[in-house]
């Protein structure tokens, strides 16, 4: 026991003050992170703003983004050659046949890019098509974000392609996500159908998104 001012105490009840610097240095460098955190989801979320407002009106009403099917017996002139059509999502887009992979960001502000290498429609072969599903929202192209939709797509969806005045239909018939170098694994088929590819989570190019479809 000691006596201080005549009160007695135990010393070993006795506890340090809390370290206060080290608690202020904590939540500085906590409030640092968020804010990064947070400013950059802004910006984020701004340079994709047409993209993810795309996704959100779709899932609020997708009839407020999709067409109507075109009929089977429909002309190619009305739908417009060497087009993709994707009616669920509201895809109407031309594509730009053997596009070199030099020329595929050029490419894709006004159009669709088919890569060089891969099969046109009626070959048997794989038709390999890719598009944006988001850019930056103040680069010029009207095709920033046709792609923004296509994970929406489900087995069994109808895709339309036109090419040199004949119309090709097919159905998705399978969905995935792939790492970038995976994509060289299905670029090649010995099987008619075709592959779109896009990049996946939207504004990144983390991942590439694969739809493949075969023909009806």
């Amino acid at each position: 026991m000691a006596l201080v001012d005549s009160v007695g105490f135990d010393l070993k009840q006795i506890k340090d003050p809390p370290n206060k610097s080290k608690s202020r240095i904590v939540l500085r460098y906590t409030g640092n992170i968020f804010l990064i955190l947070f400013f950059s989801a802004v910006i984020f979320t701004t340079i994709n703003f047409p993209a993810y407002f795309l996704i959100y009106r779709y899932r609020m009403n997708p009839q407020s983004v999709a067409h109507a099917s075109p009929a089977p017996e429909t002309p190619v002139k009305q739908l417009g050659d060497n087009t993709l059509i994707i009616s669920k999502i509201g895809v109407s887009a031309p594509v730009n046949w053997d596009t070199s992979s030099a020329d595929v960001m050029s490419v894709l502000t006004d159009r669709l890019a088919h890569l060089a290498g891969s099969s046109k429609p009626g070959e048997g072969k794989n038709v390999f098509i890719t598009g944006h599903s988001s850019n930056y929202w103040w680069r010029d192209g009207s095709l920033n974000t046709v792609f923004a939709l296509l994970s929406e797509l489900k087995e069994g969806d109808e895709i339309i392609l036109t090419h040199q005045g004949k119309i090709f239909r097919y159905k998705v018939s399978e969905i995935q996500e792939v790492t970038p170098k995976q994509t060289r694994d299905y670029f090649f088929s010995d099987e008619e159908k075709l592959t779109l590819m896009t990049c996946v989570p939207v504004g990144t190019n983390l991942h590439r998104l694969l739809v493949v479809a075969k023909p009806i």
